[in-house]
């Protein structure tokens, strides 16, 4: 896997978001898009928020999030498939659902 593309945005300010999301599109090791499983975790308490798979035709995902917490952070993970080569799971925090 490539990267986890672009995902959230950086509030400065007190924010109260209720039904956002975190979005963006997963590739492999060659660029292409691909299907992952991703989880976000509420990054202050590494707690599980939510899960979803990347597409597999264009690589995008969104995952649902509630975010009410002041500038709350979360982690996205996204996990490799099962295929060879085997590559290590992928971490993205510091991110703010839209």
């Amino acid at each position: 896997m490539a990267d986890l593309g672009t995902v959230g945005r950086v509030i400065t300010g007190r924010v109260v978001l209720a039904g956002g999301h975190v979005s963006g599109t997963v590739r492999d090791a060659q660029g292409a898009p691909a299907r992952r499983r991703l989880g976000l975790f509420h990054r202050e308490r590494l707690s599980y928020s939510n899960a979803a798979y990347s597409d597999a035709t264009s690589g995008v995902y969104q995952i649902p999030c509630h975010v009410t917490d002041y500038q709350a952070e979360h982690l996205v993970v996204c996990l490799d498939d099962s295929a060879e080569p085997v590559q290590n799971d992928l971490i993205l925090g510091r991110v703010v659902g839209l």
